[in-house]
């Protein structure tokens, strides 16, 4: 690899580290590690050490991790092992966390029922009745500048056919050298606007949820959590606009350098830049506004209530299921961002429909 492209994987994996660490800390202050609690629970010294804790122990496996990882590519291994160590290192990174969240969660959970009475306060339900009248989102018409590149690509790509070599590199090692190749055909030099179009259709149902989601509102802080809620989700309404436009340029380029013949170098350099710029604008993003808005407003909640409590419908603190909730779309309890409520039908075939259309597209379409 070359000196930019190994600059720009670090700040990948230093941005999705720093997320895992923070995770604890971008909640909102109603919730700790997917159990929900008072504020004055939260910022308990119990409580507070617990975050620490995590932070301290997520951040030394990711550190052993990537330390790892990066003897391994130094070492100058080549071929196959050397292709899939990368997805083997960013599957031990999710594991870890995923382990060390829910042991955490149930130490959580233990200390809340040891703990019943910190504070007692009175639980309440908050709903904004105008809150759909605020424009939550940005306008799904904001995507049609991307629909217009993508067509654009596909006049110039059958344009310029007869340019393209009779050989197409589709897969690249890490240091930049073709690995695979495939025969010149309409599927393979139109494939990249496929892979533009799944990925429009993609952050258009992104920007829905978002839409559409569950109302989520800080019981003691009425009128100014409505307008945090509002502003997280326009946050983030934008940052899909812009990261969607961002991957269809990167194919862009992916479809061009088969005309001009590109360097394969700094191919490599702006394929991993796109997702970089991708992952360093969401932990930005995330630790300027917190889970539901909570990081724009950090006066306490003096009101003596706390939101109700519904742990029992929070499987692990991760997953939602509560058949008594019409909602689909409904805030995560870890991290930043939605998931969905696993009693409702539609939110397993949603779940399933990503999965089947790539499967479908690289059964069918891939070159």
């Amino acid at each position: 690899m070359n000196w930019l492209s190994i600059i720009i994987l670090i700040l990948m994996i230093a941005a999705v580290s720093a997320t895992m660490i923070a995770m604890p800390f971008l909640s909102r202050k109603t919730v700790s590690f997917g159990i929900s609690v008072s504020e004055e629970m939260y910022y308990s010294k119990e409580v507070a050490g617990m975050r620490r804790a995590y932070a301290w122990t997520t951040g030394g496996i990711q550190a052993v991790l990537s330390i790892a990882f990066a003897l391994f590519m130094s070492s100058g291994q080549e071929g196959t092992l050397a292709n899939i160590i990368l997805p083997v290192y960013a599957a031990a990174m999710v594991l870890s966390s995923m382990l060390i969240q829910l042991y955490f969660y149930f130490k959580m959970k233990g200390y809340k029922a040891m703990h019943p009475a910190l504070p007692s306060k009175q639980e309440k339900l908050v709903i904004d009745t105008s809150f759909r009248t605020h424009k939550l989102v940005y306008s799904n018409w904001w995507f049609m500048p991307h629909l217009l590149i993508i067509a654009v690509n596909v006049v110039v790509a059958l344009m310029n056919y007869d340019l393209v070599p009779n050989m197409i590199p589709m897969k690249y090692s890490m240091d930049g050298e073709v690995i695979r190749s495939v025969e010149k055909s309409h599927m393979s030099v139109l494939f990249p606007n496929v892979m533009q179009v799944v990925l429009l259709l993609l952050f258009y149902m992104v920007n829905r949820i978002i839409s559409r989601s569950k109302q989520q509102l800080e019981p003691g802080k009425g009128a100014a959590s409505s307008q945090q809620n509002v502003l997280f989700r326009r946050r983030w309404s934008m940052y899909s606009l812009v990261s969607a436009f961002t991957l269809i340029l990167m194919f862009s380029f992916i479809q061009l350098s088969m005309f001009l013949q590109i360097n394969n170098h700094i191919q490599m350099t702006v394929i991993m830049l796109a997702p970089a710029l991708m992952i360093l604008s969401a932990l930005l993003l995330s630790f300027q506004t917190g889970q539901g808005g909570s990081r724009l407003d950090n006066s306490p909640d003096k009101s003596g209530t706390m939101p109700v409590n519904d742990d029992h419908n929070w499987k692990l603190g991760n997953f939602y299921y509560n058949p008594n909730d019409p909602s689909l779309f409904v805030e995560k309890r870890m991290g930043v961002g939605w998931t969905m409520n696993y009693a409702r039908p539609l939110a397993w075939l949603m779940l399933v429909a990503p999965f089947v259309i790539i499967i479908l597209v690289i059964t069918f379409l891939a070159p």
